[in-house]
C-alpha cells in the first residue's frame, strides 16, 4: 500500500475513533469525501505473484473452520464469560475489511460483530461509501466480551491473533481498516 494511502486510512481511523469517544452515534459523509471512500475501497490490487496466477478465493469451508476453532477455544479465560463467540461476518472476498478491539455486550449476545451503536455508525460508514456490509468482512481482535467492555489484555489479544492472521490469508483484503487504537 503506498504511504499517502496509509495516511489516508490512519487520519480516517482516528477520526471514527474521536467521533466515537465523543459519542457520536452518526457521522455525515460531504459527497466529496464520500468519493473519496468509494475511491481507497477500490484501491488498486496487489502486485500478483511472479506466475502471474490471480489470487486464489478461500477454500470451500475455510473460513467455517476457522469459526468452529473460535468456538471451540479455551486459550485464555474470556471464553467461561462469553454468552456467544464474535468470529467475524461479511463477504468471503472483500476488498476492505474492518477490524475493531473486541466485542460489546449487543455483540456478546447476538455473536455479530459491530452490531451495537458503534456498528450502527460503521454501518452508515459503508454505506456512505457506495457499499453495504455484505460487501465487506468485519471482524475484532478478540472473539469474545472482556468483561464491563474494558480494553483487551496482552494474553488475551495473543489467544484470539492466529485467528485474525487465519481470517486475513483466508479472506486477502485489499484494504484493511484498523478501528481504533488497539486495533
Amino acid at each position: 500500500m503506498s504511504a499517502p494511502l496509509e495516511q489516508v486510512l490512519d487520519h480516517l481511523s482516528e477520526y471514527i475513533q474521536y467521533e466515537l469517544a465523543e459519542g457520536r452515534t452518526t457521522l455525515e459523509v460531504p459527497a466529496g469525501k464520500a468519493e473519496l471512500l468509494k475511491a481507497l475501497s477500490r484501491a488498486a490490487p496487489p502486485v500478483p505473484p511472479p506466475e502471474s496466477k490471480p489470487a486464489p478465493a478461500p477454500a470451500q469451508g475455510e473460513l467455517a473452520a476457522i469459526v468452529q476453532s473460535i468456538a471451540a477455544c479455551s486459550k485464555c479465560p474470556l471464553h467461561e464469560t462469553r454468552r456467544k463467540p464474535v468470529p467475524g461476518q461479511g463477504c468471503e472476498h472483500p476488498e476492505i475489511l474492518f477490524i475493531g478491539e473486541a466485542p460489546g455486550e449487543d455483540e456478546d449476545r447476538q455473536g455479530l460483530a459491530f452490531v451495537g451503536a458503534a456498528g450502527q455508525l460503521l454501518t452508515k460508514m459503508i454505506a456512505a461509501m457506495g457499499l453495504t456490509r455484505d460487501d465487506v468482512f468485519i471482524a475484532n481482535i478478540l472473539k469474545c466480551r472482556p468483561p464491563g467492555n474494558r480494553t483487551p489484555q496482552p494474553n488475551e489479544m495473543d489467544a484470539c491473533l492466529p485467528f485474525l492472521k487465519a481470517q486475513i490469508a483466508a479472506l486477502r483484503p485489499k484494504v484493511i481498516i484498523a478501528l481504533g487504537g488497539t486495533a
